[in-house]
């Protein structure tokens, strides 16, 4: 079963890497070594398990329907967007989401950059210790991006975008907004 979202005609798709060398890892339960085939397996399965959540995500908030309705020009209730709304939206919604994949990537470089430097040293850790490692990395750079002036200038707009596709058609909109 692949996790990968079907392309249309049009589009491609990127693949961010982070090169990392990984000599040993030990079973938590046994404390026994893995061996390198055993280790591969379990990085696969951990970055199969970030490319779903990550298509997932992309998948419920970035689907064709969506835009097309977007594209439409009209919204559910058959009232009329403001003109060209729908793609300010995607537009902002696109440049909002590569702050946030240069921030994953920059993540899994430092990910690999520490796992790289454990391997070096010869130290061996288990999966538990090394999905916290991640996760204490992947936070810290997620902080980072979110009090950058980039996120916050491209979140700010994203968020303008969105209440002008959506002010035509509720009131209260127009006034949770405040002024344009």
């Amino acid at each position: 079963m692949s996790r990968k979202l079907p392309l249309a005609d049009n589009q491609t798709s990127r693949t961010a890497c982070a090169r990392g060398l990984l000599r040993t890892a030990v079973d938590e339960k046994t404390g026994e070594f893995l061996s390198a085939c055993v280790l591969a397996e379990r990085v696969g399965w951990a970055a199969g398990l970030v490319s779903g959540m990550v298509a997932d995500l992309l998948g419920k908030h970035w689907n064709t329907p969506d835009v097309n309705a977007l594209a439409s020009g009209v919204d559910a209730g058959g009232q009329k967007l403001p003109s060209n709304a729908w793609m300010a939206l995607r537009r902002r919604g696109v440049e909002h989401h590569t702050v946030m994949l240069e921030a994953w990537m920059q993540a899994a470089g430092a990910f690999a950059r520490r796992l790289n430097a454990m391997a070096d040293a010869g130290e061996s850790h288990s999966p538990r210790e090394l999905m916290a490692l991640w996760v204490e990395t992947a936070n810290a750079i997620m902080l980072e991006t979110q009090r950058s002036d980039a996120y916050l200038q491209t979140q700010r707009e994203l968020v303008k975008a969105s209440t002008s596709v959506r002010s035509p058609r509720s009131p209260a909109a127009s006034v949770s907004s405040g002024p344009a």
